[in-house]
């Protein structure tokens, strides 16, 4: 029988895995990131694709980052205060 709100079986429903929280998977990435750092520094310091994959993808996708955060953050608050 499906359910009428969401058109999902009573079947599908429990086969359905819990979903991981948030911050469970914020802190997977952070780890992973720490070890493909670590891992890149230790066995690939003199590769030429490292120093490349650094300047054309991780260095502009940071700045983009970090703008995007000032962007979201600074702005609005400097925006809200009184004169």
């Amino acid at each position: 029988m499906a359910n009428q709100s969401t058109g999902v079986t009573q079947s599908q429903e429990k086969t359905e895995r819990p979903r991981m929280a948030r911050h469970t998977k914020i802190f997977i990435g952070l780890i992973a990131g720490a070890l493909a750092g670590v891992v890149s520094n230790k066995f690939f310091i003199d590769a030429p694709a490292l120093g490349v994959v650094q300047k054309y993808l991780s260095d502009p996708l940071g700045k983009i980052f970090l703008n995007l955060l000032i962007m979201v953050v600074v702005i609005p608050a400097i925006d809200c205060e009184p004169i």
